[in-house]
């Protein structure tokens, strides 16, 4: 019985394997024929970050605005850097989007105008 549940453990950890290659060969086939294929796929990765970021961020200022409340004590650190890898984040969208919103000197302006 534990020969049969052997067998059957080692032929599934063979198909995930197998399964694992195929999805990374899928994966390099469309990237050598969509060239913006990478480009794309880092842009939707940053933005689910950054997505996920902000709600995790406003949830714990939440929840530490109560704890402030209750205890007087203030705890945002965690909320911070939270809100600083969020900004990482969505700087990394903007980059991969090939669109930066901050201009040479630091002060913000749309794309499109002059940086001059």
């Amino acid at each position: 019985m534990s020969e049969v549940r052997d067998e059957a453990k080692k032929e599934a950890a063979l198909q995930a394997v197998k399964l694992i290659f195929m999805i990374a060969g899928v994966l390099a086939m469309m990237a050598v024929s969509n060239p913006d294929f990478i480009r794309t796929t880092k842009m939707r990765a940053a933005k689910i970050v950054r997505e996920r970021l902000d709600r995790l961020a406003h949830r714990c200022g939440y929840l530490s605005m109560g704890t402030e409340l209750k205890t007087g004590k203030q705890r945002y650190a965690v909320p911070l850097q939270l809100s600083l890898v969020r900004d990482k984040a969505a700087a990394a969208y903007e980059k991969a989007r090939g669109r930066s919103r901050l201009c040479r000197y630091g002060e913000r302006r749309w794309h499109g105008t002059p940086s001059w």
